[in-house]
């Protein structure tokens, strides 16, 4: 009997043999992989969610405060502000620096009630001794570091009361009739004899009145006010009216000035001169 061979060709079995070893030998690794896997024990890392806090809070830092700046103390009410004696001295104002605060204090009080510059500057400064060209200053400045501004209109300087008339010197009455002196040089002598005592009712009886230019008796005397003393140096007569004298007048400042000239006699008195000084 004939037998067909079915088998495959050699090439094909031999092939189907070793793929089918490499593919037993696959599940075979497969499986150890798996079982080791499976036996070895492996630690698992959690991580935490990323809105997790840390295991270990941070401590928390304060912020740092703002420096806190205090408000200065508010001046007591009158008080002299500070750097305002300087501000009046330094503007050319020379006066005590206890008087520039009083003063200031009083300027800032009236000015409160009503009182306008003008007054003040009327009845407070000007009696205080400060000049007309610095009240300006004086006020601007008081208004400023004070923080008070005087009124526009408000209580105004008094008018002021006419001034009395200066008593009028009456020249004195004449002195008793004395010795007449008839002799010319004798009457020059004594008159400056007088003028030299400040007996100035006696030398203006003597002629005095004669020589005082229609000035006055107070006039008249007010002009020897710096003569110390007067000497006649030098003296004689060329009539029997007329006297020719030379003097020297010592001044309270020590100086000495000099004169040359003659005076006219008449009656026991002087009655003119013509006197030039020399030096």
């Amino acid at each position: 009997m004939t037998t067909t061979d079915t088998r495959r060709p050699l090439w094909q079995r031999t092939w189907v043999r070793v793929t089918g070893s490499i593919a037993a030998l696959a599940l075979v690794a497969g499986a150890g992989a798996a079982g080791t896997a499976l036996a070895s024990p492996h630690t698992v890392t959690n991580r935490p969610a990323a809105n997790s806090a840390p295991a270990h809070p941070q401590p928390t830092k304060t912020p740092a405060k703002a420096p806190v700046h205090q408000a200065p103390a508010p001046r007591a009410a009158g008080a002299v502000p500070a750097g305002y004696v300087q501000h009046i001295l330094a503007a050319g104002i020379t006066a005590p620096a206890a008087w520039i605060g009083q003063t200031g204090q009083q300027l800032a009080g009236y000015w409160q009630r009503g009182y306008t510059a003008a007054w003040t500057d009327a009845n407070v400064l000007t009696p205080g001794g400060i000049y007309a060209y610095h009240l300006a200053a004086f006020d601007q400045i008081t208004a400023r570091d004070f923080g008070v501004t005087p009124p526009a209109q408000g209580i105004q300087p008094a008018p002021a009361a006419p001034a009395a008339p200066a008593p009028v010197q009456q020249a004195p009455a004449p002195a008793p009739a004395g010795p007449q002196l008839t002799n010319g040089v004798a009457v020059v002598l004594q008159f400056y004899q007088d003028l030299t005592n400040r007996d100035y009712q006696a030398a203006w009886a003597l002629g005095g009145s004669n020589l005082n230019g229609g000035a006055g008796y107070s006039a008249w005397v007010a002009g020897y006010a710096t003569t110390a003393s007067i000497d006649v140096t030098g003296y004689g007569t060329w009539s029997d009216g007329t006297v020719w004298t030379h003097l020297s007048a010592a001044q309270t400042n020590g100086t000495v000035k000099t004169y040359d000239g003659t005076y006219t006699v008449a009656g026991g008195v002087i009655v003119s001169a013509h006197m030039t000084q020399t030096s």
